[in-house]
């Protein structure tokens, strides 16, 4: 999979530096946002699909705490240059994973690949005893630097949720049984994106200023 847009390339660039610029992302309005809308939506989840901030992205560590220590199992990304994310379950504050690899990303260990965590094939502590084994998650929360209103997202373009859960990808999200979050800032919801037939696609995204559903 490459990357066909200079386009895309140079509106990565625009995002970035008007992250770069913003003095409110660790602001406590922007932090309490993010932390509210995620809550909501991980309430009742009994498994989730997450991710760790990266500087600059919206952050979601307290609230994949909070949902951590209620029950929840929260899984998180890890990557490896062209291929599919595989996953590992949060066992800790996100805050204490170390960062890992050439991009610097908050790791757990590499545990499952999306198929398995798509269809549940991930034991619990009680199933290791031969007791029960994990539930497929009912929310994932993906990170993007811009979504449009349609729901397509625009990524870092290393291409690893798109090889994973877009169209074409080894566990594409348009087939699981899940409510998919796209994260970002509210002002990150642009109309200049460009669409190619691998991206993928969210149903709702959540910003620190509230939940929106995309249109159809």
């Amino acid at each position: 999979m490459t990357e066909p847009s200079f386009d895309k390339a140079q509106l990565r660039g625009k995002i970035r530096q008007a992250r770069a610029r913003r003095a409110d992302h660790n602001s406590e309005a922007c932090t309490s946002g993010f932390f509210t809308q995620a809550c909501s939506v991980l309430e009742n989840c009994h498994s989730c699909i997450a991710y760790a901030a990266l500087p600059g992205e919206p952050c979601l560590d307290t609230a994949l705490d909070w949902a951590r220590r209620r029950g929840t199992r929260v899984y998180l990304p890890v990557a490896t240059p062209g291929q599919p994310l595989r996953f590992g379950l949060l066992d800790c504050h996100p805050a204490e994973l170390p960062p890992m690899g050439k991009w610097k990303i908050r790791e757990p260990e590499p545990q499952y690949s999306a198929p398995e965590v798509f269809a549940g094939r991930t034991p619990t502590k009680d199933a290791l005893a031969g007791a029960h084994t994990g539930q497929p998650p009912s929310v994932i929360l993906v990170p993007g630097l811009a979504f449009s209103p349609a729901g397509y997202r625009l990524g870092n373009g290393g291409g690893f949720y798109d090889r994973t859960f877009g169209p074409e990808g080894i566990a594409p999200l348009d087939s699981a049984p899940m409510a998919v979050y796209g994260v970002c800032f509210a002002e990150e919801i642009r109309t200049d994106i460009g669409v190619e037939p691998w991206d993928l696609r969210v149903d709702t995204v959540l910003t620190e200023a509230g939940i929106r559903p995309v249109s159809s």
